[in-house]
């Protein structure tokens, strides 16, 4: 008894707020103001409403429920926006969220579930049986419905956590973004899982283009208030306006933000392909970054021996972040099904002041392609403090080109043992010529740069490859020290300049010599 009394208490306190969240006019202000109070107020953990059994159903089970987009919101509207929803099932995807529409006079209406929205295989139909009647939804995609098509296209869906991922036209479903992170990559320190607990989607008018949806953040260190106005397209562009208040920061060591999530196992032309029957698998080959006037390009590893790797980069005036797939071949990936020739780029632009800080990127050492083990994410060098609201502005856009810098850059990151000394490797770098600046270039450059405890074996020199039409930068390096399970890893960067410009962005390599 003595435990009931306080339980009662927090479980009324959410139940006021979401009846204060119902019963008025909605605006992004009033939100930030929810997102403010909340704050104040204890924790409480969301607890599911499935039974044991559905908590515990595979993946393959949990896909043998389907939508039935004839229930979409605003099917009957004639709308260029609907709206499907996921249902609960499986561990992952255990905890409801409430899902509001916004009417025109900014009135709000609450999304009830149904068992009967969906479709069940026969072999699943003990989930329809097993399912509270008012169980809730675990996420929602949205659909596109431009008048010139018959056919209502997905291009982003929300579901787990503070987790979305989009498309744009063309490309396949690759990598994802959270809302924040927290702790994420650090070692002997519990990461925490801040979650979208209410969406409030905006109704569109028949002609809009974009579509604006709110969402509140809720975890046990903070709270938030987003906005993400989405226009999807040739690119796919989410502008964020997100206000973030820190309800408790014992337990955070780092706030990660605007983190991007993705997956690289093995590219070709690096040592290891696992004896996989694919050239290349990874939803993602690189990051490219701009900082005042310096781009970078960074070709990424995965080395299973040894530990997570953390490497920053700092920044001192962000322009812009993000994950790419530089390489759109279909025969460099040969896989049909997951389709990685069509994964789309991230990139994030700051809309409002960031100030200095770092680009954090973390990699999970990963056997298998079933791990996101590629993380992207800012960190201010000063971090969100409790009692002061933190904002942070951006626009996502999702793309099958990355931005045009002007710049030639590095398109193949090719590496191997030298078979004259097995304790040399030999880099293969194969530039794309933009704008011609390698071409014209009167006298090429290459500025290598390692640590101190490698050496180059051979010097870097640079040729014209007639048969692919790219400049090849070939070095081999050898190191002085061996580096065991727990050590960082080497950096390797390499930049071509003309004249005391560089032509070229700065090339980066997280090397573990073999």
């Amino acid at each position: 008894m003595k435990y009931l009394i306080p339980i009662l208490s927090i479980f009324l306190l959410n139940l006021l707020l979401s009846a204060d969240i119902a019963n008025e006019k909605f605006s992004f202000s009033k939100l930030v103001s929810y997102a403010e109070d909340l704050s104040k107020k204890p924790y409480q953990e969301r607890i599911s409403p499935l039974p044991e059994s559905l908590q515990n159903l595979t993946y393959s089970q949990y896909n043998l429920m389907r939508y039935n987009i004839e229930n979409d919101l605003w099917v009957k509207d004639d709308l260029p926006f609907r709206i499907s929803f996921f249902p609960l099932g499986t561990q992952l995807y255990s905890l409801p969220v409430e899902i509001y529409q916004i009417n025109y006079d900014d009135s709000l209406i609450k999304s009830s579930f149904s068992s009967d929205l969906f479709q069940y295989n026969p072999d699943v139909n003990f989930i329809k049986e097993q399912m509270p009647k008012e169980a809730g939804f675990a996420g929602f995609k949205i659909r596109y419905n431009p008048k010139d098509k018959s056919f209502p296209n997905e291009f982003i869906s929300f579901l787990g956590n503070s987790y979305f991922r989009a498309i744009c036209n063309g490309s396949s479903y690759g990598l994802s973004n959270r809302g924040i992170a927290i702790n994420t990559g650090l070692q002997d320190v519990a990461e925490e899982f801040p979650a979208f607990e209410k969406f409030f989607l905006k109704k569109p008018r028949k002609d809009d283009a974009s579509i604006t949806v709110y969402a509140l953040l809720n975890g046990k260190s903070l709270t938030g208030a987003y906005s993400m106005n989405i226009t999807p397209g040739k690119q796919t562009e989410i502008e964020i306006n997100s206000v973030i208040f820190v309800r408790n920061s014992n337990h955070v060591e780092l706030f990660c933000l605007a983190p991007i999530t993705s997956m690289f196992w093995f590219t070709l032309g690096q040592p290891d392909n696992f004896h996989d029957y694919r050239p290349s698998v990874h939803n993602s080959e690189g990051l490219i970054l701009k900082d005042s006037d310096k781009f970078m390009y960074g070709s990424l590893s995965n080395y299973p021996l040894y530990k997570m790797i953390n490497n920053d980069i700092s920044c001192n005036k962000l322009q812009y972040f993000g994950l790419i797939q530089r390489n759109r071949e279909y025969n460099r990936y040969m896989d049909p099904g997951v389709k990685y020739h069509l994964n789309p780029d991230c990139t994030i632009t700051p809309l409002n002041e960031w100030g200095k800080g770092k680009i954090r990127l973390f990699i999970l050492p990963t056997l298998t392609e079933w791990m996101d083990n590629i993380n992207l994410f800012w960190i201010p060098d000063i971090q969100p403090e409790p009692e002061k609201p933190f904002s942070l502005n951006y626009k996502i856009v999702y793309s099958l080109a990355e931005p045009d810098n002007g710049l030639s850059y590095a398109r193949y990151t090719n590496l191997g043992t030298d078979l004259s000394n097995s304790k040399n490797t030999i880099f293969a770098l194969s530039y794309q010529d933009r704008n011609e600046l390698i071409a014209k270039a009167k006298d090429i450059k290459i500025n290598l740069e390692i640590p101190e405890e490698v050496t180059i074996v051979s010097q870097p020199s640079i040729e014209k490859i007639e048969f692919n039409n790219t400049w090849r930068v070939l070095f081999s390096l050898t190191s002085r020290k061996k580096l065991i399970y727990d050590e960082k890893p080497f950096i390797i960067k390499c930049t071509l300049e003309s004249e005391g410009k560089c032509i070229s962005e700065q090339w980066r390599f997280l090397w573990y010599p073999l």
